[in-house]
């Protein structure tokens, strides 16, 4: 992204690039380049397991170069747009129409205006319909790829299921129509063949009196896609060097899948029945990708995720494997996803040693008989078992997911969740002085494929009058409430149930000002309101409930789950009938596994096996304390990266580098690093400092060897010295510091008299009033006790030594625009460079680096 742009918005950082781990090609040496595009910010794409997988297998082929993109926030998009400038790649900055495919995921409702937004910045045409042979093939896939009506009329492509296999014969359809250079039509029929790729553009939809009535295929032999799925999940590879984001993510740590689908079977859940059948890792395989991936990323936190990752067969064992390894690195590990009851008394013991971060139970619904009609396994009194475990081993906060808007749903059900609340406090108040129970609500959303598909979804309002009800139910208590916006479900639900009337619609709502809709702070219902109103859709109608007999928008896309199936567990909730797990009840035919009735599906889950650990030895830890004090660098893009976001970066680069970090003590042990006063942002430096704190003598020429190949680029470490526990801080030792600033980098012209004359005139000065604002707070200061001297070299630059007060500090460029008489907006591009550090003590003498 252009330097033009960086300087005026929210966390550039989200645009630079240049990650560890990131992969670098020529893309004149590959015959198909991807980008791989996710639409929504950087920092939730990089949270996504689906893109490192992907990213990693991609690259891994000779004549493949996968880059990411992302959607700009909204600052970057306006700004873009003013600057007329195109959306490109992370990794060379290649402008998204000049690929061969760009792949887009999908990962919930609420990012379709992000996907029109995404392809109009990176000028590719928004409908497939009017794309030709010199613009990409735009494929998607994902989560919400089974119903993907809504957005259809803009993918070329789209692929149903695991993608892991299928992405590989995608890239091999395309290089051969690139090479064939035969029309668009061609390789859309190629890609036909495959099994769990759809064609929209083969599928014509008709409607009469308003409903759906046909869903026609126009290419023969091809009147349903059924999904493609990998059988064995060691196919799907877990990547040995995954990407390392430059920005705190949603979830910022090593997210490792050990299982994919679940066999718990609750009626609502999408991805519990789409992702069947239930597959394993390999248990060794498993422990030995993660003892890999974690030193080649230096993360702190392993998040060992599944649909149910109590579910998994090994994970005793597993954890019994990592705890050593985790303990010896302080590293946490965490289970995103547990059942009531998988989290047992052992199970609770060994995550508290690990670390007691936050975590999340999910009852669903308040009483025994709606969790009937759910599905959802669990008792009352397991919930309670597993809340004064959790408590007794030392958790203060707790979880409670729940929905509204169930089928059969009455006041009571709602009143009973404020009830099962309060029991988990006094619950939990028994055993612990410190209890944090929060009640977390969203709106039941009938999701594709479920047999809850056609049930109603309730309307905002009433789901208003259950939260209201909800809230007055815990009013008094001391149980914190937070909800999902009822406005933001029920576009959820529109698009959820969704047909391709419904694009027109996207498309207006974009034309208003609608993305990054599942944001509340950028949701806006009245350009909604409005798009549905221009296109003349009553949204309302995709919510009601739906006769069985109906044809459904996702009719002709398959899951392997047997309609049937559906039919009858929506006969048997309604009834509040169980079905229970088939690992224990035996298969309930609902399609995927292909099994005989009671057949338990152990062709797709692991035998409990031991796990051979890797053997090191335990760092030694001791009472002393070698501190090494480092100089380093910070050019380049890295400038646009953040004190804290870098400081990060750092800390995962010295566990990289098997440094033997002293840690503080305590529930949460911290590296003991110690900072110097950050550059601000957009500034380069060659002279920052840290403090390091190691259990062992290192030599100094050793250390920034070691660290070095791990640093990102941009950093580098090229001084250290070993210093006395007792050496003053880093902001105490420091009195001054020497910047350069480019006096041409804004564009104008300055003569190398005028710059002489202007340096002459500040100096001779001995007041400059100067108003500092910080936090809209103004304050009056004399800018001219700031500067100790001022040296002008060739080329314009201007050397500027600059006196550290503690209590203020100014900018170097705030002096920069004094001194060249230039507006504060034309200052932002002034190039800024700290250049030295300046110690002066009775003890240390004068000196600097």
């Amino acid at each position: 992204m252009s330097d033009n742009l960086l300087p005026h918005v929210q966390r550039p950082s989200r645009y630079v690039g240049g990650e560890t781990n990131m992969v670098r090609k020529d893309p004149g040496s590959v015959d198909v380049r991807f980008a791989f595009v996710f639409p929504d910010a950087y920092e939730v794409g990089m949270s996504h397991t689906g893109l490192q997988i992907l990213y990693h297998i991609l690259n891994l082929r000779d004549d493949t170069y996968c880059e990411r993109a992302f959607t700009p926030w909204p600052d970057m998009a306006d700004l873009m747009r003013k600057k007329d400038a195109v959306l490109v790649t992370l990794e060379t900055g290649t402008p998204l129409d000049e690929f061969d495919i760009v792949g887009i995921t999908l990962p919930h409702e609420l990012c379709y205006t992000n996907i029109i937004e995404t392809l109009r910045l990176g000028r590719i045409p928004v409908r497939a319909a009017e794309r030709d042979n010199n613009t990409p093939l735009v494929i998607g896939g994902g989560s919400v790829a089974f119903n993907p009506e809504p957005i259809a009329p803009a993918f070329d492509a789209i692929v149903l299921g695991d993608g892991e296999e299928i992405v590989g014969r995608i890239v091999e359809e395309v290089k051969k129509w690139r090479i064939s250079g035969k029309d668009r039509k061609t390789v859309l029929k190629a890609l036909a063949k495959l099994e769990g790729v759809y064609i929209p553009s083969f599928f014509e939809p008709s409607y009469k009196n308003g409903k759906l009535a046909e869903i026609k295929p126009l290419l023969k032999g091809y009147e349903k896609v059924n999904r493609c799925w990998i059988s064995d999940l060691d196919d799907s590879p877990i990547p040995p060097k995954p990407l390392i984001p430059n920005t705190e993510t949603v979830h910022d740590r090593l997210a490792v899948e050990i299982a994919r689908g679940c066999t718990a079977g609750c009626r609502f859940c999408h991805a519990g029945m789409t992702c069947r059948p239930v597959r394993e890792r390999a248990p060794q395989k498993l422990y030995d990708s993660i003892c890999e991936s974690l030193a080649n990323s230096g993360f702190e936190d392993i998040s060992l995720l599944s649909l149910s990752s109590g579910d998994y067969s090994n994970l005793d064992n597993l954890m019994d494997a990592l705890t050593p390894l985790c303990a010896r690195n302080n590293i946490s590990l965490s289970l995103p996803s547990l059942r009531v009851g998988a989290l047992s008394h052992e199970r609770t013991q060994k995550a508290a040693r690990l670390g007691r971060t936050g975590i999340t139970l999910a009852p669903e619904a308040g009483t025994e008989r709606l969790r009937a009609v759910i599905n959802k396994a669990g008792t009352e009194e397991e919930l309670m078992q597993s809340v004064q475990n959790l408590f007794a081993a030392g958790w203060q906060r707790i979880k409670l997911y729940f929905m509204i808007g169930l089928p059969t749903e009455t006041e009571e059900d709602i009143l009973a969740i404020a009830e099962l609340c309060k029991k988990v406090f006094k619950t939990g108040a028994s055993v612990s002085r410190k209890v944090n129970i929060t009640c977390s609500i969203s709106t039941f959303v009938p999701k594709p494929h479920t047999p809850f598909q056609w049930e109603r979804q309730i309307s905002p309002d009433e789901a208003w009058a259950k939260l209201d009800l909800l809230k007055a139910g815990l009013r008094k208590s001391r149980i914190r409430i937070k909800w999902h916006d009822p406005v933001q479900s029920f576009l959820e639900g529109v698009f959820s149930r969704g047909d391709r009337r419904l694009f027109d619609a996207i498309l207006s709502a974009h034309e208003q000002g609608a993305r990054f809709d599942s944001w509340s702070e950028h949701h806006r219902r009245e350009f909604w309101d409005a798009a549905f109103a221009q296109t003349g859709i009553e949204p309302g109608v995709y919510l009601g409930e739906l006769d069985t007999s109906e044809i459904l928008p996702w009719s002709h896309l398959g899951t392997g789950i047997d309609g049937d199936f559906l039919l009858a567990e929506r006969e048997k909730a309604l009834r509040q009938e169980r079905t229970e797990d088939c690992r224990t009840a035996g298969c309930h035919r609902c399609g995927p596994c292909d099994l005989d009735e009671g057949d338990k599906p152990e062709e797709f889950l692991r035998p409990v096996l031991p796990i051979v650990s890797r053997r090191r030895e335990p760092r030694r830890y001791r009472n002393v304390a070698f501190k090494y004090r480092i100089t380093y660098t910070k050019t380049g893009d890295i400038a646009y990266v953040g004190h804290l976001e870098l400081k990060r970066l750092l800390e995962r680069a010295f566990r990289r580098a098997e440094l033997p970090m002293r840690f503080s003590s305590g529930f949460s042990p911290e590296p003991k690093i110690s900072y110097g006063s950050p550059v601000p942002l957009g500034v380069e430096s060659t002279a920052e400092l840290l403090d390091l704190e190691l259990v062992e003598s290192v030599n100094v020429k050793e250390l920034s060897e070691r660290i070095n190949p791990h640093l990102p680029e941009g950093v580098v470490l090229y001084n250290a010295r070993l210093v006395s526990p007792r050496e003053p801080s880093i902001t105490a030792s420091v009195k001054k510091i020497r910047w350069r600033l480019d006096a041409r980098s804004t564009g104008r012209s300055f003569p190398e008299d005028e710059l002489r004359r202007k340096i002459s005139d500040f100096t001779a000065k001995k007041e400059i009033p100067f108003s500092k604002v910080r936090k809209q707070k103004v304050r009056n200061v004399n800018m001219r006790e700031f500067v100790d001297s001022m040296e002008l070299r060739e080329g314009g630059l201007i050397d500027i030594t600059m006196n550290v007060l503690k209590e203020l500090q100014l900018r170097a460029s705030q002096v920069g625009q004094v001194l060249l008489d230039i507006p504060s907006e034309e200052a932002k591009f002034l190039r800024v460079k700290k250049i030295r550090n300046i110690f002066d003590s009775a003890e240390l003498g004068s000196r600097g680096y």
